[in-house]
């Protein structure tokens, strides 16, 4: 691992990311109707929505997630649910 400062000319290249999931709007249904059942209100599932948008919609890879808090709050699940999901 090192550091790419912004003088590197790999901090100018944008980065990729490929889904095996053709998307659409059912696809996107699906997710806000997941997001709605595992939180409280609709301002947790926008929460969420934002927690996995943001660092897709960035140009170059330079925000990522940071899930922090005392127990009992969720990212476990979370978190765990993603690892069970995922490829």
């Amino acid at each position: 691992m090192q550091r790419i400062g912004s003088d590197d000319p790999m901090f100018g290249n944008p980065y990729e990311i490929s889904l095996d999931a053709a998307y659409g709007d059912n696809l996107v249904a699906q997710a806000g109707h997941l997001l709605h059942f595992v939180t409280a209100d609709s301002h947790g599932a926008e929460n969420l929505e934002r927690l996995f948008a943001a660092p897709l919609l960035q140009p170059h890879l330079h925000l990522f997630w940071v899930i922090y808090g005392g127990g009992g709050n969720g990212k476990g699940i979370l978190l765990g649910s993603l690892r069970q999901t995922s490829p």
